[in-house]
């Protein structure tokens, strides 16, 4: 989160990157993260992003760390 160029993204290793692709990362950053921003809730945004990250590594266990599939 870069508050002054007013930018957020989430990068993702190459151990999470089956579980967290570009378009759940994105749909992170929209829906729980730029909605709280705008009303100055940072703490509250990146919390709402980490829990549902979260969530998503621990439902899918078996998927980190395997090679993506082309």
């Amino acid at each position: 989160m870069a508050m002054k160029d007013q930018k957020v993204r989430i990068e993702v290793g190459y151990g999470l990157e089956r579980i967290i692709k570009d378009e759940i990362s994105n749909r992170i950053i929209r829906e729980k993260m730029v909605s709280r921003f705008k009303k100055q809730e940072y703490y509250e945004g990146l919390s709402a992003a980490l829990k549902e990250i979260n969530q998503l590594i621990k439902d899918n266990k078996r998927l980190i760390g395997a090679l993506p599939t082309k």
